[in-house]
């Protein structure tokens, strides 16, 4: 479950040094710290990554909350987008034990909770969506368009004008035949 921490490129060689020197026949005990130094690390990165997450979803939820469109939705609907795209607060773990962190890693590893807290803005695209979608039979003639919006690096005054002028005309077009959800 540390892999990829750098506290695993630290405590690996001393575990194969405690492996190869047949260490572990040894008096001391020379794992217990290693496993002790390695079980806060994963500790403090699942901690971290809880926390990073639920202040994202926080951020998404206030994202939703200040659109128009999911503004139009009952509160019965907007739970029930939040829950079909994972925009809910992570639940708490319990870490406080070696065992606790080990069923709380096999149960979702630390990439894991890396890929849901990189995911949360294409969630809250997915989410607008869904919102529109549910209004569309209450304004049927009005049609809903994702627009893309092209990243990169602006470099200058002139670049930021042509990137402007580029969605301005993507965006005006779009919305000229219905809603419009940036994405």
């Amino acid at each position: 479950h540390a892999e990829g921490l750098p506290v695993f490129d630290e405590v690996g060689p001393e575990l194969d040094a405690i492996e190869e020197q047949r260490s572990l026949l040894d008096d001391t005990d020379h794992v217990v710290p290693l496993v002790a130094k390695l079980a806060g690390a994963v500790r403090e990165a699942l901690t971290t990554r809880h926390g990073a997450l639920a202040v994202a979803v926080e951020e998404a939820q206030a994202t939703l909350a200040g659109d128009a469109t999911w503004a139009k939705l009952d509160a019965a609907a907007q739970s029930a987008i939040l829950r079909e795209f994972g925009l809910q607060s992570p639940a708490a773990r319990s870490v406080a034990t070696d065992e606790d962190l080990r069923r709380a890693l096999d149960t979702r590893p630390l990439s894991a909770w890396q890929a849901d807290l990189d995911a949360v803005g294409e969630r809250v695209a997915k989410a607008l969506e869904a919102a529109a979608k549910r209004l569309d039979p209450q304004d049927p003639e009005r049609p809903t368009t994702t627009v893309a919006i092209r990243r990169g690096t602006l470099a200058d005054e002139a670049a930021v004008r042509a990137w402007l002028d580029e969605h301005e005309a993507k965006l005006l077009e779009a919305v000229r035949q219905g809603r419009v959800i940036v994405r």
